[in-house]
């Protein structure tokens, strides 16, 4: 048995409860990795003090949620878990603005980026509530 606690957090689906472990996105060729990471500068927006068009929205929300509320503007929909599991998918050099429900996935999924190198990477308090209201 291993003794060492890991960093992954474990995700619980809504459906099954069934759980999963998910690894963050870090650099292949950090070393570091295993270190304690520095917290990153704060991460979370507010929707008054940004212009969306200077970001690229991703809506991480889950299928079902984005189907009972979809977002006001313009963005790609790629859900949390998919997201950590395929960082690549984003440029590290583009500025994104991460959507959830409420904005507490979005933190979570910006400080792991942020944690791995991607410092354009942003949480919108509040999430969808302020987008919609």
């Amino acid at each position: 048995m291993n003794s060492r606690l890991d960093n992954d957090p474990l995700v619980v689906h809504r459906a099954d409860l069934s759980i999963r472990k998910l690894k963050l996105p870090h650099d292949p060729g950090d070393s570091a990795h295993d270190r304690e990471a520095p917290m990153p500068e704060a991460i979370d927006v507010v929707i008054d003090e940004i212009n969306l068009a200077d970001f690229e929205v991703i809506d991480i929300r889950e299928p079902d949620e984005v189907a009972k509320e979809p977002l006001p503007c313009e963005h790609q929909h790629i859900p949390m878990n998919d997201l950590l599991g395929n960082p690549s998918v984003i440029d590290k050099e583009k500025a994104y603005l991460l959507v959830c429900a409420a904005g507490v996935r979005t933190n979570y999924t910006a400080n792991a980026f942020r944690s791995a190198g991607y410092s354009k990477v942003y949480s919108l308090v509040g999430g969808n509530r302020v987008l919609s209201a």
